[in-house]
């Protein structure tokens, strides 16, 4: 009893397995047998071995009873059939049309590409030489930018003379900072000229021999008329400029030590006593 149970479940299981490859071999073969006939035709001889109703009309018409192990057989050298058959198809598809690009290229008109060189196409970029005046210029400027604080340019002109082996000479004309006191006043205008000097014969490398600043602010004559003037002028040799330890503190070095080597050439009265 329990063999013939045994029996038709296993009757029932292969017949579900039969028609479900059966169908699926059979769909796959009508696939592929409109591109790649022979992989095609492999399907659908596996699929005619498992599908049922296949095999029972070879059993029945034919007398011929395909057990289980010419099924699996049939498979399996099947699928080794379909996957040689299937790449060797690809392979001579793509042998097919690369010896088509040959006749392509023949048909398709030549295009000469002609070789452009940079010298053509990128414009010649000349990098200009700055000199050493203009050096020496912006050297200046960049130490006391802008406006001062009554809305005059801290840089009124600066001069440059001389040749770079003996050295240039460089007048520096500011308009300073007005305070509330000649005193602070003062003060504010060494403070700069002793920036304008570092930046000379500190921060610049090349030949300065000599250095003069002056220092313009407005004054008046007896007559009421207000215009700028020279109040408090100096000059900075190289051999004095030699000397000084430029990496001092700076408020020591503008404050103390600077207005002692420096010669003033000219001071407003009114300041000399400041």
């Amino acid at each position: 009893m329990d063999e013939q149970i045994s029996k038709k479940k296993k009757i029932t299981i292969g017949l579900i397995l039969s028609w479900i490859f059966g169908v699926l071999f059979a769909l796959i073969g009508i696939v592929s047998i409109f591109s790649d006939p022979l992989p095609g035709f492999v399907m659908l001889i596996m699929a005619a071995v498992l599908f049922p109703p296949i095999v029972k009309l070879l059993n029945q018409k034919l007398k011929i009873r395909l057990s289980r192990g010419i099924k699996i057989a049939v498979v399996i050298i099947g699928f080794i059939i379909f996957g040689a058959t299937v790449d060797t198809s690809s392979v001579s598809n793509t042998q097919k049309a690369s010896e088509k690009n040959p006749a392509q290229e023949e048909t398709s008109p030549k295009t000469e590409t002609k070789e452009v060189k940079p010298e053509e196409t990128s414009p010649k970029t000349e990098t200009k030489e700055v000199k050493p005046e203009d050096e020496i210029k912006a050297i200046v400027n960049a130490t006391l930018p802008g406006e001062n604080n009554v809305g005059k340019n801290y840089i009124r002109n600066i001069l440059v003379s001389g040749l770079p082996e003996e050295g240039y000479i460089v007048k520096v004309e500011f308009n300073p900072d007005e305070n509330v006191s000649n005193h602070l006043t003062k003060l504010g205008i060494e403070q700069d000229m002793g920036k304008i000097y570092k930046a000379l014969y500190y921060t610049y490398k090349g030949k300065i021999t000599n250095v003069t600043i002056s220092a313009f602010f407005p004054l008046e004559d007896k007559y009421g008329n207000v215009e700028d003037g020279d109040i408090y002028r100096t000059s900075l040799l190289k051999s004095e400029a030699e000397k000084v330890v430029w990496t001092t503190d700076e408020t020591h070095l503008y404050m103390g030590i600077l207005p002692g080597v420096w010669t003033i050439q000219y001071i407003l009265p009114s300041f000399a006593n400041e």
